[in-house]
């Protein structure tokens, strides 16, 4: 349950909903964070609910780095790949690789600390 005292996933997660809220509730628009923000929080809200899934039921205290830049990989290719082919809403941007994986990064050393040092 140490996800959710984490206070960098708590940002991570209040950073997307109010974005969300932002852009599609208010119809606010703010240029490169409309673009960019949504692939960086992208890692760290996903696979610390993953985490917190493998810490409750396998008892697993970190994701390793493997497992991390597997998931950020798939995450990415999931939703600029195989989204944008099927779903009118999504659309395919190279540079989102990058924020994917600085989303990842913000995770493996923020959000996935070791329970002892968190």
């Amino acid at each position: 349950m140490r996800v959710l005292r984490n206070p960098f996933w708590w940002i991570a997660v209040v950073a997307f909903v109010l974005h969300q809220v932002a852009q599609l509730g208010f119809g606010l628009r703010s240029g490169l964070l409309d673009g960019y923000l949504d692939p960086f929080l992208c890692p760290p809200v996903l696979l610390g609910l993953w985490l917190l899934e493998r810490r409750v039921i396998f008892r697993v205290p970190r994701l390793t780095a493997l497992e991390t830049a597997v998931a950020t990989l798939l995450l990415a290719v999931l939703f600029e790949e195989v989204f944008p082919r099927y779903e009118e809403g999504f659309s395919r941007d190279v540079i989102d690789y990058l924020f994917y994986g600085l989303g990842g990064v913000y995770f493996y050393f923020l959000v996935n600390r070791h329970p002892k040092k968190a």
